[in-house]
């Protein structure tokens, strides 16, 4: 029984450890901060996409939706067939891989190649987001109800600690003479992908190997129309509990305003507050310390009154 065993609840938060790096090095920081650097990548200018002449800032939104909107389309099919068979723990791990390795990837992408660095960022964005869907899923089974708020805290704010420790850590290589990079800010954010796909990769590796495994077996004669018969059971079983279908739809609006301010920030500060890159990263910094609070906060709040007042709470504040 893996409930509320120290070891589990421990290998479960510091994937948020492992993967939170990058959101916060590469979504947040540093890779709209290089794209910004590309040459013909400044406000109104426009760039070569396959033989598509596309505007700079908006081919990085439409990179960001591809992303969330692949994912999206997959997550209801390959999650309901992790279910069936038990294969939660190696969809998250191929996700984890394909995110790591195109986080790492990005070292290629260089002035001349968009293609490159769009696609690798698309690949990257899809595979946090994967992953992310087979790791909530974890939760209820390795928490009890008392603890989930105390526990899911506990994970961000790790994974708040851990990706300020690796962006800190990579731009201290800007200020250290004889580091790769030193003085060279392109060259610190190519070196920053490989950092992020490796820490995401080591950490990722030891928080998976350490999660429990599901006893389930593929059933004999599986077939595709099988996981969307059981999609169609999940769907009436949603509609049957009453607020579901409502908090759902409310959760898709928050959460899509929520994710689209954080990956557009930092291109909106550059193309239209025109803010520098040093204060740029140093307000994303400034919000990454004052989350690591937050999250702890808010999951005292969830325990003393209950979880939707805080939710609410957040949602207004935000």
């Amino acid at each position: 029984n893996s409930l509320d065993q120290p070891r589990t609840i421990f290998s479960w938060c510091l994937y948020d450890w492992a993967n939170s790096v990058f959101s916060l090095v590469i979504t947040s920081t540093l890779f709209p901060v290089y794209y910004g650097l590309m040459p013909g990548s400044g406000q109104g200018s426009e760039v070569d996409f396959f033989g598509f002449r596309v505007l700079s800032s908006a081919l990085y939104s439409f990179a960001v939706s591809a992303a969330f909107l692949m994912a999206g389309l997959m997550s209801p099919f390959l999650s309901t067939l992790a279910d069936l068979g038990g294969l939660r723990k190696r969809f998250m791990a191929g996700y984890s891989i394909v995110g790591a390795a195109a986080s790492a990837l990005l070292y290629f992408f260089e002035s001349g190649n968009p293609e490159t660095g769009i696609l690798l960022f698309v690949l990257a964005t899809i595979g946090y987001s994967g992953s992310i869907v087979f790791y909530n899923s974890f939760l209820p089974e390795i928490a009890g109800t008392d603890k989930l708020e105390t526990v899911s805290a506990r994970g961000f704010a790790l994974g708040y600690i851990g990706s300020v420790l690796l962006l800190v850590l990579v731009l201290l290589t800007l200020f250290v003479s004889g580091m790769p990079g030193s003085g060279d800010f392109s060259a610190v954010c190519r070196n920053g992908f490989v950092y992020t796909g490796l820490w995401w990769m080591a950490f990722g590796w030891i928080s998976i190997r350490w999660l429990p495994r599901s006893d389930k077996k593929m059933k004999a004669g599986f077939s595709p129309a099988s996981v969307i018969k059981r999609m169609m059971v999940a769907r009436e079983e949603i509609l049957s509990i009453h607020g579901m279908a409502l908090f759902l739809f409310g959760f898709f609006f928050m959460n899509t305003g929520v994710q689209t301010v954080m990956n557009l920030a930092a291109i909106f500060g550059d193309a239209e507050l025109h803010l520098s890159s040093e204060k740029l990263i140093a307000t994303i910094l400034i919000l990454q310390l004052l989350a690591i609070g937050g999250s702890l906060l808010f999951a005292r709040l969830a325990n003393r009154f209950r979880p939707a007042s805080a939710l609410i709470l957040a949602a207004a504040l935000w």
